[in-house]
């Protein structure tokens, strides 16, 4: 059994453990960060002059439904990446080009997990929102932490083993 398909497998298996810890955070403790979107949206934190603040969201109920999105992407990264996982690992052993074909779940999971972190957190939160400006709720280094994984495992995921 060639060990990259084993590293392989493991990499989507862990982000999908990750997502799915961080889904299940969101759910049993939805206030924490639920803060966050409200005061990212709102803008509320940012230099009190910056003229991007005609960016910012005041709706409880637009809060309530980033949040949520946020949720079920993150779960839906979970799911699969998970079931990315357990389909590399049916093939474990099998020829390069038939392994590298069970890939498709693990790369959607990927792009998914990837997209919301990055696009997500940084595009949106960071820019559009301007957290960069923020001291309290930035949320861009966990972002990067999150997002650099997994795209080290995409790139791990693209090589035929």
């Amino acid at each position: 059994m060639p060990v990259i398909q084993i590293l392989q497998t493991l990499l989507v298996f862990l982000i999908g453990a990750f997502a799915a810890l961080v889904a299940w955070n969101n759910v049993a403790d939805p206030r924490s960060n639920l803060r966050f979107v409200e005061h990212l949206m709102r803008m509320d934190t940012i230099f009190p002059d910056s003229r991007l603040k005609s960016r910012a969201i005041d709706s409880p109920f637009m809060h309530r439904l980033a949040f949520a999105a946020i949720v079920i992407v993150e779960g839906l990264t979970a799911l699969l990446c998970l079931a990315g996982a357990v389909r590399l690992g049916l093939v474990w052993g099998a020829p390069a080009d038939a392994f590298h074909a069970a890939k498709d779940l693990a790369f959607a999971g990927l792009g998914l997990g990837f997209a919301l972190w990055f696009g997500g957190f940084m595009v949106v939160g960071g820019q559009w929102f301007a957290s960069w400006q923020s001291k309290d709720w930035n949320g861009r280094e966990s972002a990067f932490m999150f997002y650099s994984a997994i795209g080290i495992a995409m790139l791990v995921l693209l090589h035929r083993a």
